[in-house]
């Protein structure tokens, strides 16, 4: 999304305590002008304290931060104004129409020729036929919509996304990623656990685990590091499993829920090979499965677990606070 200019986002040695718990530990981090990077990582891993840290909610333990040339603990208010924030939750106010809360937040920054502004965006994210709408009647997608036509109104340098297709159905989530691309010359930071999210949208990815940063580059680059094509296998029989471990082709192995998943090279040419194998031994074989590495694979690669079944239920909770 635009070209990269220079490093907007400086954090060097960012470290964030909770009384004696540690939420973030020596995080170094650089963000280019104009890219759109994720931040992703499981539930509990940090991400939403460093994004309030960035965006000057939270104030860190040690560690310097600059954003753009304003170092974040010397001048919070100047940095303010260069970001706009749109938050995991709803924070629009329902009893305003569409339009009305796009021009409280025109006068909070006093933008000039603010009518033809707020009609702008609210084109962006189709609702200019809603402006008149009060909130409360919005299903989920159109107040996302409306928070992310709020966040660029006042044209900041840079937009924080916290999970912002959380709750959503799948196709108002890839109208969400439309509206986002659309955007051209901002600085956008994503914090999404899903991956094919981060996949579609980022130019750049770090993974945080327990608060610190395990790994981080380009989306295409981190799924080289997985080294081949990934084979899943449904079946109910795990004596598979130890005969797949004995065969050299196999790189990397693992189980779960009865879905065998295999990295290979050239997997193609190895998917015979291993039904050949279970026929000849009696293992009867349910489905199987051939994809490229995706930013999933990366993730268990690194973490060593997907998002799992408790942090889903967290989501849905956040998805069932939305709809009232």
């Amino acid at each position: 999304m635009g070209y990269y200019l220079n490093m907007i986002i400086r954090i060097k040695d960012l470290t964030k305590y909770y009384g004696k718990t540690k939420a973030l530990q020596n995080i170094n981090l650089e963000i280019k002008e104009n890219e759109t990077f994720g931040i992703l990582g499981p539930n509990g891993a940090g991400k939403t304290t460093l994004i309030s840290i960035l965006t000057t909610i939270l104030k860190p333990t040690s560690g310097t931060i600059f954003i753009g040339n304003y170092e974040i603990s010397k001048k919070p208010n100047e940095i303010r104004k260069n970001i706009g924030v749109i938050f995991q939750e709803p924070s629009l106010d329902l009893d305003l129409t569409a339009y009305d809360n796009l021009y409280f937040h025109s006068k909070l920054y006093k933008i000039k020729n603010f009518k033809r502004e707020i009609k702008k965006f609210l084109h962006l994210v189709d609702l200019w036929d809603k402006r008149d709408t009060t909130v409360n009647k919005f299903s989920g997608g159109m107040k996302r919509r409306l928070e992310i036509a709020r966040g660029l109104l006042h044209k900041p340098k840079i937009l924080f996304l916290d999970e912002p297709t959380l709750g959503l159905d799948p196709q108002m989530r890839y109208k969400i990623w439309e509206y986002i691309k659309k955007l051209k010359y901002i600085t956008i930071i994503l914090t999404t656990h899903y991956m094919e999210e981060a996949d579609k949208l980022c130019d750049r990815v770090a993974i945080i685990n327990n608060g610190e940063i395990v790994v981080k580059d380009y989306t295409r680059k981190l799924k080289e590091v997985i080294k081949g094509d990934i084979i899943e296998i449904k079946t109910n029989n795990q004596k598979l499993i130890q005969i797949l471990k004995k065969k050299g082709y196999i790189k990397n192995i693992t189980e779960k829920n009865g879905i065998i998943q295999l990295t290979v090279k050239e997997g193609k040419l190895k998917i015979p090979k291993i039904i050949e194998l279970a026929n000849k031994n009696k293992i009867k074989i349910d489905s199987v499965n051939l994809h490229e590495p995706t930013l999933d694979d990366v993730f268990l690669h690194y973490v060593g677990k997907t998002i799992n079944e408790k942090e889903m239920n967290y989501k849905e909770e956040i998805k069932f606070r939305m709809k009232r």
